[in-house]
């Protein structure tokens, strides 16, 4: 009623309830008697130019579904507007500790509440889907002005709380009690399918987390191809049972060079990226790959950053703990846009995570299946591909977590080093003794 009374506009709600559907229809245009999660609305692409989801997100049981129905109806410049309520604030905090989650009537513990959100898990919900803020104001709660007359510290002392923070801006998370936020339907580039090519040896606890983040994680079109060596686990029973998943059982441990090589061979993407299996990727890790791909025709291979890789892909990190990699690589690196800036040509890049141009697997062929079991032949590999002309860039604004050398404990096997010289020595290069 407050948007009608303050411009000429056509409004229409959606409510699920049957009282409040039959009041708002006092006021409104056209009121849907509908629940959005689930029911069919007959919404055609590009009905609306704003809608307002005012306390709404968080009592949905998927938010994602919700929201890529608004960002269909939406115009192509429309804007979504949300209030949505932060469960890091202090009060909540304070009360998790001392070993408390009681629900309440109304407030940040809602009884009808089926989500949670902090400020990184609103930014990372709306990038995925395909929104961009343009506005994320937080609406102080109980003892921000205290806070703030104190000099906005880098610190939360309220009662028996005592939490230090690195920055100011972070300990006024602590007191934000809701989150005002307002983002524009982007228009993103429809990437083609992705092939994922996974080796395997043992390890399935490895394999299930890294399969596990790719689902949850991955929002472009991507296959998921797994090349079995002989493992004795229960892996290649856990890889048959994953619908959709492509896979080659051998009967014994060929190395991984012959195992991607195999992988390959059955790819359908216009990319292949291929990943070790003790990895975790994060929110936005396969996007921000194809756009550094995708900025210059000449770059030909990708790598991310990583925690444990050697080069210059290494980064330090903060996190000690699975649960906060996430939300670190987000802040880290979600505010660095995709340009030459933020992607490093290097000379070398490591295949535990890399993505490739199928045209650079076309002119120089695939990895060397004389490294055995492994080792150096990624090495090998980028640099044919830099002989023919690729450049090989490093995505600074992607992030994939890396255990590193889970499948093959025993390190660089002397045959690999051999190959790696002669190789070496085949473009010049010669080892000193």
């Amino acid at each position: 009623m407050a948007i009608k009374n303050r411009q000429n506009a056509h409004v229409t709600g959606i409510e699920l309830q049957t009282q409040a559907a039959q009041r708002a229809r006092l006021n409104l245009d056209v009121v849907e008697q509908q629940n959005i999660e689930s029911d069919q609305l007959a919404f055609a692409s590009g009905t609306f130019d704003c809608v307002i989801c005012a306390d709404v997100l968080e009592h949905m049981s998927d938010p994602a579904i919700v929201l890529r129905k608004l960002h269909h109806w939406l115009t192509e410049d429309g804007s979504l507007v949300a209030s949505l309520p932060n469960v890091r604030h202090h009060t909540v905090v304070s009360s998790l500790l001392a070993g408390n989650w009681t629900y309440e009537p109304a407030g940040l513990l809602d009884a009808d509440h089926l989500r949670f959100f902090t400020r990184r898990e609103i930014e990372k919900l709306l990038f995925r889907i395909g929104f961009d803020i343009r506005e994320l104001r937080m609406v102080p709660g109980d003892g921000f002005e205290a806070w703030q007359q104190a000099g906005r510290p880098c610190e939360v002392n309220i009662g028996s709380l005592l939490i230090r923070t690195p920055t100011s801006d972070e300990a006024a998370e602590f007191f934000a009690y809701q989150y005002l936020v307002q983002a524009n339907k982007t228009s993103r580039t429809e990437y083609p399918l992705t092939s994922i090519i996974i080796a395997t040896y043992n390890q399935l606890a490895y394999t299930r987390q890294c399969i596990d983040s790719i689902r949850m994680r991955t929002d472009e079109p991507y296959e998921l191809i797994f090349v079995d060596n002989g493992s004795t686990d229960g892996t290649p029973e856990y890889l048959r049972s994953l619908v959709g998943a492509r896979v080659v059982c051998n009967s014994t441990n060929r190395g991984f060079p012959a195992a991607v090589n195999q992988g390959v061979e059955i790819a359908t993407g216009q990319q292949i990226l291929l990943l070790n299996n003790d990895v975790i990727v994060t929110t936005g890790w396969l996007r921000r790959m194809l756009e550094t791909l995708d900025a210059d025709s000449q770059t030909g291979m990708v790598g991310p950053v990583s925690n444990n890789v050697s080069g210059p892909q290494q980064v330090p990190v903060g996190y000690r703990q699975l649960a906060d990699l996430d939300g670190e690589a987000w802040d880290r690196h979600s505010r660095q846009p995709t340009s030459r800036e933020t992607c490093g040509e290097v000379e070398r890049l490591v295949g535990f995570c890399l993505l490739l141009r199928r045209e650079v697997v076309d002119a120089v062929g695939r990895l060397d299946e004389r490294f055995g079991v492994g080792n150096f032949e990624d090495d090998d590999f980028v640099r044919r591909a830099r002989q023919a002309g690729f450049r090989a860039v490093i995505a600074r604004n992607a992030f994939v977590h890396h255990f590193g050398s889970v499948s093959c404990r025993g390190g660089r096997s002397q045959n690999s080093v051999r190959i790696f010289l002669a190789a070496a020595e085949s473009y010049g290069y010669h080892s000193a003794t």
